[in-house]
């Protein structure tokens, strides 16, 4: 079975995946990480439009994102 591989804004809302990588600098990297997304967090959308803030709840911990930022996060889709 393959991985299904997508940026988090592809995602819908009640979707869930798995934290593959960054693409971005090591800014992005770094912020992202500093927030607890780091590579195989598990995530779940809450809430995504394809231009408005993204928001994701990863363990008890919800997450806003913005568009831009969260088009930088690939994950693993479940």
């Amino acid at each position: 079975m393959t991985k299904k591989i997508t940026h988090l804004t592809n995602l819908t809302s009640g979707k869930e995946g798995i934290l593959f990588s960054v693409e971005g600098g090591w800014g992005a990297k770094r912020r992202l990480g500093d927030m607890g997304l780091k590579e195989g967090v598990k995530l779940k959308v809450l809430h995504s439009h394809r231009h408005g803030p993204c928001i994701v709840k990863t363990g008890s911990t919800r997450l806003v994102l913005g568009h831009g930022m969260a088009d930088k996060i690939l994950v693993e889709e479940l």
